[in-house]
């Protein structure tokens, strides 16, 4: 059975826009490398807009591992210093 991840992103200051086509940057190569990704949504928080979230649904762990290697993945951590505020939170959900 598959299962879920959550993160959790705080843009900084200035940041949102650039954190937020990274992340698309990242959509679209999961879209087009990864089936064994089933959804990638991004979403924003309505009370604070630098706070974004990240649902990911994996039908296995093997899914993930190479969901971990994507490149887009890759150049986006190279960036985390630039956009992020403070450490990302990674939920990990089972599917009930």
């Amino acid at each position: 059975m598959g299962f879920i991840t959550l993160i959790t992103l705080w843009a900084k200051e200035g940041q949102r826009e650039n954190l937020i086509r990274s992340i698309n940057e990242i959509k679209k190569e999961v879209e087009e490398k990864e089936p064994g990704t089933k959804k990638y949504h991004l979403g924003a928080s309505q009370d604070d807009p630098n706070e974004l979230w990240v649902w990911e649904e994996y039908e296995s762990d093997e899914a993930l591992a190479i969901h971990a290697k994507n490149e887009a993945v890759q150049v986006w951590k190279t960036k985390w210093d630039e956009q992020l505020a403070r450490p990302m939170r990674k939920q990990v959900l089972s599917i009930v």
